[in-house]
């Protein structure tokens, strides 16, 4: 009588990124999917830029709430920066 016991299924290796499932532009990365998803947004993305032309030129405000600690932190950059 022939064996009919059934073989496990082998589980599929893990997904690896092929290259060109990647965009880089300059120091970032883009999947493929990552970049599909921005791109249906691009209506929605262009009216927010539309809307604050200097939002994305614009830096946060520095707050700071410990004195000391800020002190501490420009006298410690400075020194590194002496040493270096």
């Amino acid at each position: 009588m022939p064996n009919m016991t059934r073989k496990p299924r082998e589980k599929p290796a893990p997904y690896k990124q092929r290259l060109n499932d990647w965009l880089v532009v300059g120091a970032l990365a883009f999947s493929q999917t990552a970049l599909s998803r921005a791109l249906k947004r691009r209506p929605e993305l262009e009216a927010r830029i539309n809307s604050n032309p200097n939002a994305l030129s614009s830096k946060r405000p520095h707050v700071v709430t410990r004195l000391d600690v800020e002190q501490a932190l420009f006298t410690w950059v400075k020194h590194m920066e002496i040493r270096s």
